[in-house]
């Protein structure tokens, strides 16, 4: 498995442990039952930030907690030099992760129009971006295997 297709497939677990994680704290949070109508756009922007920060961290510790056990049971260092064909599986990659997004985010904004709650458009979005995360890691994955 070349490492591309390894930074994917650590991409993609580290995306599915973040919104496990996300999913069970919002629940619970929604559980307590302390969201009030004036909260919910507080508590929203709480858990993006959340999100974000833990994103940014997660990926980046399994990335080298990854790279340093794979140096240590290999005895070989990795490349990391990205050719033509890996930067066109990655806009691939990336432009199907937007698709997904762009679509999700359309269908929020429809919501709006609607005037459905704000408490549910949310966590639209949020699986949306889930969504497009593991598209994109799954469609690198894909062409790397494809050939192409």
């Amino acid at each position: 498995m070349s490492y591309q297709e390894k930074s994917s497939m650590i991409s993609i677990v580290s995306t599915l442990i973040v919104f496990i994680g996300l999913g069970i704290y919002v629940y619970w949070i929604y559980q307590e039952g302390n969201l009030h109508s004036d909260e919910v756009l507080h508590f929203w922007g709480i858990v993006f930030i959340i999100l974000t920060v833990a994103s940014i961290v997660f990926h980046i510790v399994a990335h080298v907690i990854t790279s340093i056990v794979t140096g240590i049971v290999t005895r070989s260092k990795e490349s990391f030099i990205q050719d033509e064909r890996d930067k066109l599986i990655d806009l691939k990659g990336t432009r199907n992760a937007h698709y997904v997004f762009i679509t999700g985010f359309a269908l929020s904004m429809g919501m709006l129009a609607f005037r459905i709650d704000p408490s549910i458009i949310f966590p639209f979005l949020f699986f949306f971006g889930f969504l497009s995360a593991l598209i994109g890691d799954c469609s690198r994955i894909y062409f790397y295997r494809r050939g192409f």
